[in-house]
């Protein structure tokens, strides 16, 4: 009997050994590998990883984005924490622009497209921004300007998003000294911008339109950069269309 005793005392240890080792399994399989966890926050800023290609005639930007989920910093709280990426055309001194992409803002538990331009940082009022639907897949963002209107219209794929109210060949100058732009971008140096090691975030098919009157698109002229005092982001440009960004 108290041989028995033991032997059900093994076997219940046994079951409940492996039944540890089984949830410890389970839950280490539901655990994302090379995934970058953000920082403490660092203060407020602008910080950055892509691609600026040179000034070129353009009327449009466009580029397929892999949409991720990246992490903001939470300590101490950043309500200025948001972590983006997009594309989009600037005037030559990079004060005016208007941009397409996604983003993810601090308390937003995903990533959501959005929207936004401003004529001139350094001319009051601010920028306008709309935030849209959660973004999902890899996306075809696009700005693109308008003969006919004398504007710029945003678009995620054939969803339009917005458009500027102003005319960027009056507020900027002739689209020769335009610049397009391919970013990822977070607000602190603390956040994680879009993509991991293990799931890089592509912005592929990038290209510009070279006519104002007809739908000509071709890649655009290059080199890659960064702003990221920490040294945590990546890019990496593999042709003239596609570059890769990520947390390192």
């Amino acid at each position: 009997m108290f041989q028995n005793r033991i032997s059900q005392t093994h076997r219940r240890i046994i079951i409940y050994s492996v039944g540890l080792l089984m949830v410890a399994l389970a839950l280490w399989l539901q655990i994302p590998t090379n995934v970058s966890a953000a920082i403490a926050c660092q203060g407020s800023g602008a910080f950055f990883a892509g691609t600026q290609p040179i000034n070129q005639q353009l009327y449009g930007v466009r580029a397929n984005i892999t949409v991720r989920n990246p992490y903001l910093c939470t300590t101490p709280n950043s309500p200025w924490s948001a972590s983006f990426a997009w594309v989009m055309i600037a005037n030559n001194a990079r004060t005016g622009y208007a941009q397409a992409g996604y983003v993810k803002m601090y308390g937003n538990s995903q990533s959501y497209t959005f929207s936004e331009y401003d004529q001139d940082l350094n001319n009051p009022p601010s920028f306008t921004r709309k935030v849209f639907s959660a973004a999902s897949g890899s996306p075809l963002y696009k700005v693109l300007y308008s003969k006919a209107t004398g504007k710029l219209s945003m678009y995620s794929d054939s969803t339009y998003l917005d458009v500027t109210n102003f005319d960027p060949t009056i507020a900027w100058g002739p689209a020769s000294t335009w610049n397009p732009q391919y970013e990822g971008e977070t607000h602190d140096n603390g956040d994680d911008i879009p993509g991991t090691m293990g799931s890089q975030v592509y912005f592929q098919n990038m290209s510009i339109k070279t006519s104002v009157n007809y739908d000509t698109w071709s890649a655009p002229v290059s080199s890659v950069m960064t702003i990221d005092p920490l040294y945590r982001y990546s890019v990496v440009q593999d042709n003239s269309s596609q570059i890769r960004i990520w947390t390192k």
